[in-house]
């Protein structure tokens, strides 16, 4: 039995592209921002937040902080 994973596919597409843009965007400001998913994991933050936090970038801040709590995050965010 097959099936067609076109559609899928294509929604994976679409949120990647969006994934893309919101970090072109994020990338453009000049404030601090984190991304929190909705289980409280950071999910993406923005060259501004990772150095004010202390990281060299935001995919480090985002390796580094996985697991930690949302407000273990706020706290280093607001700490730095």
């Amino acid at each position: 039995a097959f099936r067609d994973i076109a559609p899928a596919r294509l929604n994976l597409q679409r949120l990647r592209d969006a994934r893309d843009q919101l970090t072109a965007v994020l990338g453009e400001v000049s404030e601090g921002v984190a991304v929190v998913g909705t289980g409280g994991e950071l999910v993406l933050a923005n060259d501004a937040a990772a150095l004010r936090a202390g990281f060299e970038s935001p995919e480090q801040m985002v390796r580094e902080l996985r697991g930690v709590s949302l407000l273990q995050v706020l706290r280093k965010l607001l700490a730095g």
